[in-house]
C-alpha cells in the first residue's frame, strides 16, 4: 500500500516542481517541495512499519511501536525542513520581483495533482482506521494539507493570470509554509504526547469502570500510557481482607477485561490487588 502513495507522491512533487521552474512561480515550487517532504515521508513509514511490527524481544517487552512514533516525529521535522525552504524561495522571489508565467498547461496539471493528492487522503486515512495507524493518521494529515496548499496555489494562480496580480503567487506560498508549519506542529506534539507518557484515557471513568466489576470495594492510582492501538494501563483495586489468593488473581482478570472491553485499543492492564483494611492512599 505505502509503495502506491511513495510512488503517488514522487511523481505528484516531480511534476510541481518542474512546472514551478518553468512558471518561476514560487508557490507551485512550494507546493511541490512539500510533495517531496510526503514522498519522504513515505520511505520513513516503510522502515518504521516495518520494525513496528516485529514481535516483542528481550530487549523490547513492550514492543516496537514507538518506532511508528519516531517516523510520525522525523515527518513532523522534514515538514519544518520545508516551511524553511519555501519562505527563503519566497523571500529570494520578492527581493528579484520575479513574475510567474501562468499556463493553461501549468493550471491543468495543478489540477490533476489535486485529484491524486485527495485520492492519496482518502486512500491513507481509511488504511489508518483499520490497521490503528498513528504513522498512516500523521501521514494522511500531511497529505490533506498538501491538497489546501494546491487549492490555494491554484486560487493564486488563477488571479495573476486573469488580474495580472504577481504580488498573490508569494502570498500563496506564505500561506502553504503557513499550512505545513501547522501540521508539523500537529504531528510533533502527538508524538511528543506518546514520548512523554502523556496520559491515554481519563483516569476517572477507567476507575468508575473497575469499581464496577463485583469485588471491586474501590479503585484508585490509575495510569495510563502509549498510542492509539497500543494503550498500557496500571491501576490498584482494594478488595476484602478475607479474599484469597486465588480470588484476587481471578477478580484482577475481570477487572483487566472490563477495562479492555470498555476501551478500544488496550493492549494490556496490570491490575494491583490490595486489602482494604490497608488503604493509606488519597482518593483518585
Amino acid at each position: 500500500m505505502l509503495v502506491i502513495v511513495f510512488c503517488l507522491n514522487i511523481a505528484v512533487a516531480l511534476a510541481k516542481i518542474v512546472l514551478g521552474h518553468l512558471t518561476r512561480s514560487s508557490a507551485i515550487s512550494a507546493d511541490g517541495f512539500h510533495s517531496l517532504a510526503d514522498g519522504f515521508s513515505n520511505i520513513i513509514g516503510f522502515i518504521a512499519i516495518w520494525i513496528a511490527e516485529k514481535p516483542r524481544d528481550e530487549d523490547h517487552p513492550y514492543g516496537h511501536g514507538r518506532f511508528e512514533t519516531l517516523a510520525g516525529l522525523a515527518i513532523g521535522g522534514t515538514l519544518l525542513f520545508v516551511v524553511y525552504s519555501v519562505m527563503a524561495r519566497i523571500w529570494s522571489e520578492i527581493i528579484y520581483k520575479s513574475v510567474p508565467e501562468v499556463t493553461p498547461l501549468a493550471l491543468s496539471a495543478m489540477v490533476g495533482t489535486l485529484f491524486v493528492n485527495i485520492f492519496v487522503v482518502i486512500y491513507e486515512r481509511r488504511a489508518a482506521r483499520r490497521l490503528k495507524s498513528e504513522y498512516l493518521t500523521a501521514d494522511a494529515a500531511h497529505t490533506m494539507s498538501d491538497v489546501y496548499t494546491t487549492i490555494s496555489v491554484l486560487a493564486a494562480l488563477a488571479g495573476v493570470k486573469i488580474g495580472g496580480w504577481a504580488w498573490l503567487d508569494p502570498l500563496a506560498a506564505g500561506a502553504v509554509a503557513l499550512l505545513i508549519l501547522r501540521a508539523a506542529v500537529q504531528i510533533l506534539w502527538r508524538g511528543s504526547a506518546v514520548l512523554t507518557d502523556r496520559k491515554a484515557l481519563d483516569a476517572e471513568i477507567v476507575r468508575q469502570t473497575a469499581q464496577s466489576v463485583p469485588g471491586v470495594q474501590r479503585a484508585h492510582q490509575v495510569r495510563s500510557r502509549g498510542r492509539e492501538g497500543e494503550i498500557y494501563v496500571d491501576l490498584h483495586v482494594l478488595v476484602d481482607d478475607d479474599m484469597t489468593v486465588l480470588e484476587g488473581h481471578e477478580l484482577a482478570n475481570r477487572v483487566e477485561a472490563a477495562v479492555k472491553g470498555a476501551y478500544e485499543g488496550v493492549v494490556e492492564v496490570m491490575v494491583h490487588v490490595e486489602p482494604l483494611s490497608h488503604d493509606h492512599s488519597e482518593l483518585g
